[in-house]
């Protein structure tokens, strides 16, 4: 099961880093990757440039922070909003992705294009592909335990095309090819299909469900 935020250990340091964050986040939601300094956090924050420095190392090191952040973010609401592990863990967890994208498009585009070509893609890959195929593989084992899906399905396979398939379709918002209006219907057909593809009757009931209530 993912885990909580680290507790920092001095609530003055818990509190600076808090700071520094939501000011990057803010920075990226209105100015993007670009547009985001170091300097300008460090105003936003009230901290010094150089103490930013010294927690982060640089504009790289923060932004991948401060993506972390948003990650840890939606991988908390997924527990409050899925209590149960297997495929409604999968489905709970776009649905927390898309919540964020549409609370803070402009923050979603940013990272989208600091993921497929700034040099900060050296950390972020691992953070926001990496992890999410590897807990997406451990819900699909889930739902082969809970008789959900067919006992057979190669879930590294099936996890990377979940994963890969929401972020294309994230990276296709980020180009203007789809608007943030129909994000969430085109997200969570795509998965939905995938799904029924391998699903047990009882389990391909819900997910047709899940296609009828979906916007």
């Amino acid at each position: 099961m993912p885990t909580r935020k680290q507790i920092y250990d001095s609530p003055r340091q818990a509190a600076r880093r808090a700071s520094i964050l939501q000011a990057t986040r803010d920075l990226i939601s209105k100015r993007g990757y670009e547009g985001t300094t170091v300097r300008d956090v460090a105003e936003l924050a009230g901290v010094a440039k150089g103490t930013l420095y010294n927690i982060y190392g640089g504009k790289d090191e923060l932004i991948f922070s401060a993506v972390v952040d948003v990650r840890d973010d939606i991988r908390e609401r997924t527990l409050d909003l899925a209590p149960r592990p297997g495929l409604d863990s999968i489905l709970k967890s776009d649905r927390a992705v898309i919540e964020e994208i549409v609370r803070t498009p402009t923050y979603a585009e940013a990272i989208s294009r600091a993921l497929f070509g700034a040099p900060s893609a050296r950390l972020l890959v691992p953070s926001l592909i990496g992890l999410p195929i590897e807990l997406t593989r451990k819900e699909l084992e889930s739902a082969k335990s809970l008789g959900e899906i067919e006992s057979d399905v190669d879930s590294d396979l099936m996890a990377r095309q979940l994963v890969m398939q929401r972020w294309g379709l994230i990276m296709a918002l980020s180009l203007h090819q789809l608007s943030i209006d129909q994000l969430e219907h085109e997200v969570t057909h795509a998965m939905v299909r995938i799904l029924q593809s391998v699903a047990l009757p009882e389990t391909r009931a819900m997910l047709d469900e899940v296609l009828r209530t979906s916007k």
